[in-house]
């Protein structure tokens, strides 16, 4: 699977994995406690194509003002806030940012 980290800063990073993140991981990258949100289509920028995957978000981002993560939100279409982790199950890519 693809995990995709998308920092409120803009920048993102990729890795091929095994498994899931660990829950103490996810916290970490998030901030907090995480939200996880099911079946986001999210523009793929390795090879431009949409594909359903899951997102972790901090939940509470927007009760601790987060700021907005520009970023995520073009690329999954809707507001997201902090920064974000999608999960592509099932799929390589074979590219690392």
């Amino acid at each position: 699977m693809k995990i995709i980290v998308i920092k409120v800063d803009g920048t993102l990073t990729s890795e091929e994995r095994e498994h899931e993140p660990a829950l103490a991981i996810l916290q970490e990258t998030v901030g907090g406690y995480v939200e996880l949100i099911k079946g986001v289509l999210y523009q793929d920028p390795d090879d431009g194509k949409q594909h359903s995957v899951f997102l972790y978000v901090n939940d509470e981002g927007r009760l601790k003002h987060l700021p907005l993560n520009k970023r995520a939100t073009e690329l999954c279409g809707f507001e997201l806030v902090g920064n974000v982790v999608v999960v592509c199950r099932g799929r390589r890519s074979g590219r690392v940012s």
